[in-house]
């Protein structure tokens, strides 16, 4: 353990991002794609499984594609910084159709 940081989980981390990697590229072969509920994603994003990018791209298909629609356009990469970006825009829009009375 150096730093407070157990090997082990570090370790652990490594190999859930390669297999989600993996899994993401299976998913992209076979034309299937998982989107799951927001309590889900939430745990996930807690939990460490996801980072923001997990969390955007397995919200649902609408967001998935408005999320790579957002990222072309602005000719951003597309990674967790961009979807945490993204988010925030998608919770600005949320609050300006409350007050508008269309949420």
């Amino acid at each position: 353990m150096e730093n407070g940081v157990n090997e082990d989980h570090i370790i652990e981390i490594a190999l859930d991002g390669i297999e989600n990697e993996e899994l993401r590229m299976m998913n992209e072969k076979l034309g299937t794609e998982r989107f799951y509920p927001e309590e889900t994603l939430v745990e996930k994003v807690q939990s460490g499984v996801f980072g923001w990018l997990g969390y955007v791209t397995h919200h649902s298909k609408a967001w998935k594609q408005e999320y790579e629609r957002y990222c072309r356009l602005r000719e951003l990469p597309m990674n967790d910084g961009t979807a945490e970006k993204f988010l925030q825009m998608k919770q600005e829009e949320l609050e300006e159709a409350i007050a508008n009375g269309d949420a």
